[in-house]
C-alpha cells in the first residue's frame, strides 16, 4: 500500500494535535496548582506553618551536630553508640532534606506555573 502525502500530512497533523491538546492539558494542571501555591503562600497561615518547620529544622540540625560530636569523641568507643549516632545522624539527615523540599515547594510549583504559561502561550501559537 502506497501513502500519498496527503494522508500523511493528515495522519502527522492528526498525531501533533492531540500531542498539543496533551500537553496543553498537563501545562494547564501545573499553572492551577501554581495558583493554588500562591493562594497558599498568600495565607498567614503558611507563615506559621513556615515558622514551625525552621523550628522542627533547627531542632534537627542541633541533634545531627550532636550525632557528630558523638562519632568525633575519642573517648566514644561503646559499638552500640556508635551505631545509635550513626543512625541518628542518617535520620536527622533525611529529615532536614525533607523539610527543606516542603519548604521550597511552593515556590518551585509558582516558577513552573510561570513557564507553563509561557509554554501555554507557545503551543496556542503552534497550534493556529
Amino acid at each position: 500500500m502506497n501513502v500519498d502525502k496527503s494522508d500523511y500530512d493528515k495522519a502527522t497533523d492528526h498525531k501533533r494535535a492531540d500531542k498539543i491538546a496533551e500537553t496543553t492539558s498537563n501545562l494547564r494542571m501545573v499553572r492551577q496548582a501554581a495558583v493554588n501555591a500562591e493562594k497558599l503562600t498568600a495565607d498567614p497561615a503558611w507563615d506559621q506553618f513556615l515558622s514551625y518547620l525552621q523550628a522542627i529544622h533547627s531542632d534537627t540540625e542541633k541533634l545531627a551536630q550532636t550525632c557528630l560530636n558523638t562519632l568525633s569523641d575519642p573517648n566514644v568507643v561503646n559499638p552500640d553508640q556508635l551505631i545509635a549516632a550513626k543512625i541518628a545522624k542518617i535520620r536527622c539527615d533525611d529529615r532536614l532534606a525533607m523539610l527543606e523540599l516542603v519548604m521550597k515547594l511552593p515556590k518551585e510549583i509558582k516558577e513552573k506555573g510561570h513557564l507553563a504559561d509561557n509554554h501555554l502561550l507557545n503551543l496556542q501559537d503552534i497550534a493556529e
